[in-house]
């Protein structure tokens, strides 16, 4: 369901407004377009620059990256030539560098360390929910950031479908099931083992999820996310998670996912240890990604998304009670429903194996076991390939006619 705005508390849009019907300075459209290159005419990102930062700031974020800089200078600093062209006192300038680092505006180039504006909306935006500045921001600022994902940002997940669908792959990342779902299907991979997963990890964090912050009012659990080893020290450094035991985090995940339902979401792969570092739990409601399809009307499916896991629920009507759980509060996907069944001589409930995205959320708390999950798919779906009748379709063999029937990517 789209976030309706209009229904907000008097004073939360009027903060809200405050944000955003104010006049700033046409430099804080620049960065914003530095941010997010493919966003031409940002409608949102600026304004929540100038809410949280000066227009000397941002003169300091555009200089970046420093041609002179140097690992010796240590952190939150450039080089004295940079600061002399700027024209600011030296103190100042390594004061605005570590705010804009704990702010999630500036990033550290991976291969040389060096301060640079952080590359991209999507990081941009999973990098504002350091805690201290959520304090400083303030909760009309975390719906300017909906708004920015939901509005500016939905062309640019349009875009990289576009791509993704162009090179063959199904989906940006893949689906792995929900642990109790599969613990016992016999031909279980690692990779779609996420107890496996976790332990296979050297270092784990419990972070707070950037996109449930977004969302308060839908009373979701927003500590499910984990980052894994250099990605949890990154975290760590942004003060963005805290380290926690594999077994205080499977156990965590394990009774969250039962009361809210959550997909556990890794990379494309058959090898345990290219699942990835960034281990999400996403919800249909607040996942930029697939809250891309019921709040602002995207043109790809959630299967298009997040490609489906390689299993299926099935439903035995002779253990079925019609509770009403399955359908009502576990399925995200709409995979549920009632129609009449020859055999059983009434109408009986039954999962549409095309809708059923194979994430096990309604197995694992079905209280008759009705529910089961079925393996359908090849190994090779785990790697983003198309299955087509039980067949997995190398991407390399796919005629590439994306380019004339996908629809055109429009940014507004």
């Amino acid at each position: 369901m789209r976030t309706d705005y209009t229904n907000t508390k008097p004073e939360m849009l009027d903060e809200i407004n405050a944000i955003f019907h104010k006049e700033i300075d046409p430099i804080y459209m620049e960065l914003a377009r530095r941010i997010e290159p493919r966003i031409k005419n940002p409608r949102y990102m600026p304004w929540l620059l100038a809410h949280k930062m000066s227009p000397e700031c941002v003169r300091i974020l555009l200089a970046l990256p420093d041609p002179d800089w140097t690992p010796d200078l240590g952190d939150h600093m450039v080089s004295d030539e940079l600061i002399k062209k700027l024209g600011m006192d030296k103190e100042f300038v390594r004061k605005q560098l570590e705010e804009r680092y704990f702010s999630g505006d500036i990033f550290y180039d991976k291969t040389t360390g060096e301060p640079i504006v952080t590359p991209g909306g999507a990081l941009w935006a999973d990098l504002q929910n350091n805690p201290d500045w959520m304090k400083r921001n303030g909760p009309a600022y975390y719906k300017g950031v909906a708004m920015f994902h939901e509005y500016d940002f939905a062309a640019c997940i349009e875009e990289t479908m576009h791509d993704f669908m162009k090179q063959g792959i199904h989906g940006l990342n893949q689906i792995c099931p929900r642990y109790d779902s599969v613990k016992d299907c016999p031909n279980l991979l690692p990779v779609e083992n996420y107890k496996e997963i976790l332990k296979s990890k050297t270092k784990l964090t419990q972070n707070q999820c950037a996109c449930r912050t977004r969302y308060p009012e839908l009373g979701q659990d927003d500590h499910v996310c984990i980052s894994a080893d250099e990605t949890a020290d990154f975290m760590i450094a942004h003060n963005l998670g805290k380290e926690i035991t594999f077994e205080e985090m499977f156990d965590y995940i394990q009774k969250s996912g039962k009361k809210i339902p959550h997909v556990h979401v890794v990379a494309h792969t058959l090898d345990l240890k290219d699942v990835g570092t960034i281990l999400c739990s996403c919800n249909v409601n607040t996942c930029s990604a697939m809250r891309h399809i019921t709040a602002t009307g995207g043109k790809y499916h959630y299967q298009e998304i997040y490609n489906k896991s390689r299993f299926r629920a099935v439903l035995d009507p002779d253990k079925c009670i019609d509770c009403g759980l399955c359908y009502h509060k576990r399925c995200m996907f709409d995979a549920i429903h009632k129609k009449f069944d020859r055999d059983y001589g009434d109408e009986a409930l039954f999962v549409n194996e095309s809708s059923c995205m194979g994430c096990g959320c309604c197995v694992e708390t079905c209280p008759t076991g009705a529910l089961t999950m079925k393996l359908v798919d090849p190994p090779q779906a785990l790697l983003g390939w198309h299955v087509v009748d039980g067949k997995a379709i190398d991407p390399e063999t796919i005629h590439q006619k994306e380019e004339e029937k996908s629809p055109d990517i429009a940014f507004y």
